[in-house]
């Protein structure tokens, strides 16, 4: 199994085609430093699948704070079917992500893991907006 992209975003869904639709895709997020907290997001992801492993898969999406410590987890089921030219098999999964708490500012990542071993990964940075005034 690969994973093609991991992409956070303002909005990730499926058009009734099966199309990934994924808007406002991003690697910094700016956070206001009186709050400090992260507004829920999107996470647009492709996986592909040769034919034999066709099935039900367990993953697991996380995002990392800069100390390495897991501040979200969610455990995702993906099904591949066989197909019948024997060709491999793909699956879109738009995730909305609501992390809560404050997060510090900072690098993040972003990671799918498939039997404890991370598929691909994202960094997103998080910084404090600047007011003027």
């Amino acid at each position: 199994m690969r994973l093609s992209y991991l992409l956070p975003c303002e909005y990730a869904s499926a058009l009734a085609t099966g199309a990934p639709l994924i808007v406002g895709a991003f690697r910094e997020v700016l956070i206001d430093p009186r709050h400090l907290r992260l507004e829920p997001f999107f996470v647009g992801l492709e996986l592909e699948a040769d034919p034999i492993e066709a099935g039900i898969h367990a993953l697991e999406l996380r995002v990392i704070d800069a100390d390495g410590a897991d501040i979200y987890r969610e455990e995702l089921h993906v099904e591949f079917r066989a197909r019948p030219d024997y060709g491999p098999s793909y699956a879109f999964l738009p995730l909305r992500v609501a992390i809560r708490g404050e997060v510090a500012p900072g690098p993040y990542r972003l990671d799918l893991v498939l039997r404890g071993e991370p598929l691909g990964s994202r960094r997103v940075d998080v910084r404090l907006a600047q007011f003027e005034g």
